[in-house]
């Protein structure tokens, strides 16, 4: 064995390669300040934007995978290796398509999510009602909306139904109307029974007084009047449907004391 032509080779390789590997080492090494260095800039993005603490957290891990992912690549250009670079970054492409296209529903229920989160249609703590389902949100996220029902029941809504269907937002203002409905005689004189319904509407308890309650014949049927009294109440704060009942109760009370009833 020629010694000396193994170690020129050896040589030669140490000063082509060593470099290479001490640049990757320190890439490496300054990889972690780097995340951090990222997080700390996009945390100062996100304090100009209002987002949910949910979506906030979301953007920080994808930042962080994609400097992770950056980072690596670096490595392997650094090392000479750009074919391998490419093929990583490929491989990771197809990757992403595989496992989207046999996870189509949870990633349909993801992006959903993601898009909730930015555009937010609401918050956790509003009465909303998506289809059949009716509640106030108790949390966001990224795969589905959990609510608790009003008769203690906890429902988790998939994220992708909720963005492909009507969203209402029961508590988005501060004030919401209801109404109550009597059926009364068609010969009444509508004049005194105006005032003297409005007036109980107006001096029911959580009843607002702007905008005022108001009494309309909103129907005029064979058999009677179908009289409607509006009210409107706090969205929050207020069980809607014990301040309707009541007012209910002491509407027909009314109605009956005075011979309205149809």
């Amino acid at each position: 064995m020629d010694w000396n032509l193994w170690g020129q080779q050896a040589q030669e390789f140490a000063i082509r390669v060593l470099p290479r590997v001490l640049a990757a080492i320190v890439i490496l090494l300054t990889l972690r300040y780097g995340i951090r260095l990222a997080n700390g800039a996009t945390n100062r993005v996100l304090k100009r934007v209002e987002l949910p603490s949910e979506a906030e957290s979301l953007i920080l891990r994808l930042v962080r995978i994609l400097v992770i992912v950056a980072g690596l690549v670096i490595v392997l250009l650094v090392m000479g290796w750009g074919q391998l670079a490419l093929s990583f970054v490929a491989g990771l492409g197809v990757s992403g398509l595989i496992i989207g296209f046999a996870l189509q529903d949870i990633t349909k229920n993801l992006a959903a999510g993601i898009l909730l989160l930015f555009q937010r249609p609401f918050r956790v703590g509003d009465r909303i009602l998506i289809g059949n389902d009716e509640g106030t949100v108790t949390d966001i996220a990224v795969r589905a909306t959990t609510m608790r029902t009003a008769d203690g029941r906890e429902v988790m809504v998939p994220n992708a139904t909720i963005y492909t269907g009507t969203i209402t937002n029961l508590t988005r203002y501060v004030q919401r109307r209801h109404s109550v409905e009597l059926t009364l005689k068609r010969d009444v004189d509508f004049a005194p029974v105006l005032q003297a319904l409005t007036e109980i509407a107006r001096t029911t308890e959580h009843v607002l007084e702007k905008p005022a309650a108001e009494v309309l014949i909103t129907a005029i049927k064979a058999d009677g009047l179908i009289v409607e009294t509006r009210f409107w109440l706090p969205s929050k704060g207020v069980d809607s449907n014990l301040v309707r009942s009541n007012l209910a109760g002491r509407l027909r009370a009314k109605a009956l004391a005075e011979d309205w009833l149809a």
